[in-house]
């Protein structure tokens, strides 16, 4: 049986993305453990999108489940501003730095 890729899962078509985004923390998992997160606007690099999401690179580590909402300039890909989405995968790239996938709400 063949191995199914990351591309193969993909339900909707990635688009490149070099653009600022800027995302607030609007719900934990876990809220004892990043309280102080909440509601403070943070940047990031967005690096891809599409319909049902994005990734972008990020110096603070969100935990999976965690719901931002982004804010982002409109783009070719990326017609709302502001997005609801929920962290459904982080990926350490740097000390300190990250790469987060969200899935829009």
């Amino acid at each position: 049986m063949k191995k199914q890729t990351e591309r193969d899962r993909r339900k909707h078509t990635r688009y490149s993305l070099n653009a600022s985004v800027n995302y607030k923390v609007r719900s934990l998992p876990s809220p004892r453990k990043m309280i102080r997160l909440l509601d403070t606007m943070r940047r990031a690099k967005g690096k891809d999108v599409s319909k049902g999401g994005m990734r972008f690179t990020s110096t603070q580590l969100l935990l999976p489940g965690t719901v931002i909402e982004l804010a982002a300039p409109p783009s070719e890909h990326l017609q709302s501003r502001k997005l609801k989405a929920r962290v459904v995968w982080i990926r350490e790239v740097a000390p300190d730095k990250y790469q987060v996938g969200v899935k829009f709400a």
